[in-house]
């Protein structure tokens, strides 16, 4: 990770916001890829939020187009030499998010967004190389097997729907972090509310055919089999990733979930769990 401390923080909003003084400077836990900070401009909130490796560009111009809809924050400035941006600091409201079709009219939205880009996430790679690390290849050979046989469902996906990236705020559900976003398949952002909301198999259903009808759209016959894959997929990227960066207790809570996932699939346990 970069080395970026307070001192840091204040010379950047100094040079983007010349003409405001800085009231409060805080540096945030939340943020396992970078580094955030709360910041008070004139008693305005303002997130900070500096990344250590390229700034997504294009994530941050379209995430604006999606805050004129109320649905995230909005990115105020970036600035590139430095690969930081600011953005609206979103509070929340006590009551935490549910999975309900007020979220899942989100997420439609986002899916809908006319995004021009061509390029596609080789999810097929991904679940290689995570499938690899975690000894599990068998399993993540299992996996693309089964998926590249259902229809693709390709949208412009959020691809980091952690709990923490949904939002109760006082103008309703909001999603952030959208740096991973970009072309995939709309089955692995469900599939990654399913992992991170810790739905059982109902639960599951009906958030499909919750979210099918409120694009007034039949359930697909191949619905829950694809969910029920893609949860395995996201699964293996995600404890991956987090082992990858010494997490261990949100690996751990994941893993709960790939042991019960193998066996519900009676596919062999990875050697390395």
């Amino acid at each position: 990770m970069r080395s970026f401390d307070d001192t840091d923080a204040l010379e950047a909003l100094g040079r983007l916001f010349p003409h405001q003084s800085v009231q409060q400077l805080n540096r945030l836990e939340a943020g396992l890829s970078n580094i955030n900070f709360y910041a008070e401009l004139g008693s305005k909130p303002y997130l900070l939020k500096v990344f250590n490796g390229e700034l997504p560009e294009t994530a941050l111009t379209i995430q604006n187009k999606l805050a004129v809809q109320g649905i995230t924050q909005a990115v105020i400035c970036i600035d590139k030499t430095e690969k930081l941006a600011v953005l609206e600091y979103l509070t929340t409201v006590d009551v935490p998010p549910a999975i309900d079709k007020k979220l899942l009219e989100v997420l439609v939205k986002i899916h809908h967004y006319p995004s021009q880009c061509h390029h596609v996430l080789d999810l097929a790679a991904e679940v290689r190389k995570a499938a690899k690390q975690l000894h599990a290849v068998k399993i993540g050979d299992y996996l693309i097997s089964e998926i590249k046989h259902l229809t693709a469902d390709i949208r412009y996906c959020h691809n980091d729907l952690v709990r923490e990236n949904v939002l109760n705020t006082p103008s309703g559900i909001c999603f952030i972090d959208f740096e991973y976003a970009g072309k995939n398949d709309l089955f692995f952002d469900l599939a990654a509310l399913c992992c991170s909301f810790e739905l059982s198999s109902l639960q599951s259903y009906h958030m499909l055919v919750d979210y099918f009808q409120i694009q007034s759209s039949q359930l697909p016959s191949y619905a829950m089999k694809k969910l029920t894959l893609y949860v395995g997929v996201y699964l293996i990227l995600s404890i991956a990733w987090y082992e990858s960066r010494g997490e261990c207790k949100a690996r751990q809570s994941l893993l709960a979930q790939f042991l019960a996932w193998c066996q519900h699939h009676n596919v062999a346990l990875p050697r390395k769990v």
